[in-house]
Formats: structure tokens, C-alpha cells, sequence
């Protein structure tokens, strides 16, 4: 992991204090938060040329880590820009497509969700009772991303409330990630791991 680094992109709020993101990068000093200006507001052109900021502002190889409508970023990222990123672990992206946004919030400034392929290798953690994401739902992300489904069991929406603290498993897939090879173009529908 020394010569990758690892972009940590949290979503709405920020990641507070026992939140696996912030803990991860408290032990690891090649992790870096995405700070934004306005973590409950904001638009979303703010948002992406935050993260587009951080990405260009090395040449190493970088793995990016989302969570919740941090991965909503990295898909509109992705969309409109690119950078030495090689690979992410989207952990239980936000549905902001579904009804709990309330109106005129930040997370509907993000919609509609790009479903294209993602030009790096991904990982989806889902939960099976994640309230912002249905696994329907995440499988269709999943799908369109070219992302493989890594399902947990029922972590909620994978966050501070989880008390994953260090989230071992995580850690597994982000190194799995981070010594990815550049995306194929077969099936992603193949690479669904339920486990």
C-alpha cells in the first residue's frame, strides 16, 4: 500500500470521530480525506471539482474509498474528468434517485446518478438493510459501474451507527483493490460476490 494512495471520500456530514473512514485514516499516512468547503450544502459542481482538486494533486496511483454520496461524486467524477485513479471501494452509495432525499437538499443537487461504466476497477459493499439503498438497487449500480457486489449482511448504511471501528473486511478489499489491474471490458454481472 505504500507506493498507492487512498483518497477517502466521505459523503454528506462529513465522517465523524467512530466512523471507519476516519479511523482508517488516523493509522494510515497514506490515506487522505477529501475535504469539502460545505459538508451539508454546496452544489454538486463544488463537490466534484473538490475531489477532482485532491486527485490531480499527485501522480501516484490512487485508490479512492467513497462513502454514502461520496461515491455519487466519484461517479460524476469519473463522468467529466480523469486522473491517475486506479481503482475504488464504494461503500454503500446513496440512492439519491429514491425518495428520502428531502426537496431542494444536497443530495438531490446529485441527481440523476451516472450509470456508466467506470473507466478503474471498483468494489461495491452493500448492507441488506441499508435505509438509503435498496439491494436491487445496488445491484444495478453494480452493474452499470462495472463494479463487483460485495455484500456484508446487515451493517445498516455501513457508517459511524455500524461500529465497524478498524473493519477488517474493508481493509481486505481496499488492498484488494489497490492492487488491481486496469478494468476489463467483459461482464460485470460476473464478478457478483454475495458471500
Amino acid at each position: 500500500m505504500h507506493d498507492v494512495r487512498v483518497l477517502l471520500i466521505p459523503g454528506g456530514g462529513n465522517s465523524g470521530p467512530d466512523h471507519w473512514q476516519t479511523i482508517w485514516e488516523s493509522h494510515d499516512d497514506s490515506m487522505e480525506r477529501v475535504v469539502q468547503v460545505d459538508w451539508t450544502g454546496g452544489t454538486r459542481e463544488q463537490w466534484v471539482a473538490t475531489l477532482d482538486h485532491h486527485v490531480q494533486s499527485s501522480k501516484r496511483p490512487t485508490v479512492l474509498v467513497a462513502h454514502s454520496l461520496g461515491n455519487i461524486v466519484v461517479c460524476h467524477w469519473a463522468a467529466a474528468h480523469a486522473g491517475n485513479v486506479i481503482g475504488a471501494l464504494l461503500v454503500a452509495p446513496a440512492d439519491v434517485e429514491a425518495d428520502w432525499p428531502l426537496e431542494g437538499s444536497l443530495y438531490q443537487a446529485f441527481r440523476p446518478i451516472p450509470m456508466k461504466q467506470l473507466p478503474f476497477a471498483s468494489i461495491l459493499v452493500e448492507s441488506t438493510n441499508d435505509p438509503y439503498l435498496t439491494m436491487n438497487r445496488a445491484r444495478a449500480m453494480a452493474s452499470a459501474w462495472g463494479s463487483r457486489l460485495h455484500v456484508v449482511g446487515p451493517l445498516g448504511h455501513i457508517g459511524s451507527a455500524s461500529k465497524l471501528e478498524h473493519w477488517p473486511d474493508g481493509r481486505r478489499l481496499l488492498d484488494e483493490i489497490a492492487q488491481s489491474q486496469p478494468v476489463r471490458s467483459d461482464n460485470a454481472d460476473e464478478g457478483v460476490d454475495l458471500r
